[in-house]
């Protein structure tokens, strides 16, 4: 099989790293076929006790990366006529308990609808169902 790999690492939460992350990725491999958005964390506090920088952490990082991410990573993908994006949401943030669901679930949801919308305006001509089935066996192959 033959193959190499690069480990890439940075704060995804930031739009500037996120970006160059991807970017770091492309100037390496000179493409991007498959992007996972599989970033996620929690804070496992109830409202009451939840800061606004416990909010905007779990914001960030579950929802603002998948955008950051994706929008450094579909240029290439367009320029290259291919490229699968996977979106992955958990879910905790629609059954799990009650203080995780607080901030949990608003980013669970937009994870879940924006990839179809970003898809539609991005390859028209193609279903988004159909693209994410293709992803996943290309993913578990």
């Amino acid at each position: 099989m033959g193959g190499s790999s690069e480990i890439f690492q940075g704060d995804i939460a930031d739009k500037r790293e996120a970006r160059r992350l991807v970017q770091n990725v492309r100037d390496t491999y000179e493409r991007i076929d498959i992007l996972v958005n599989n970033a996620g964390i929690t804070r496992d506090r109830s409202i009451r006790k939840m800061t606004d920088e416990d909010w905007t952490d779990v914001i960030d990082t579950n929802l603002n990366s998948a955008f950051y991410c994706t929008s450094a990573a579909v240029p290439a993908m367009i320029e290259q006529n291919f490229g699968r994006i996977v979106s992955v949401a958990s879910f905790v943030g629609q059954a799990g308990k009650l203080s995780v669901r607080q901030t949990m679930r608003p980013a669970r949801a937009v994870s879940l609808h924006s990839p179809k919308s970003w898809h539609w305006n991005w390859h028209d001509t193609t279903s988004p169902r159909m693209s994410s089935r293709r992803a996943l066996r290309q993913l578990t192959c």
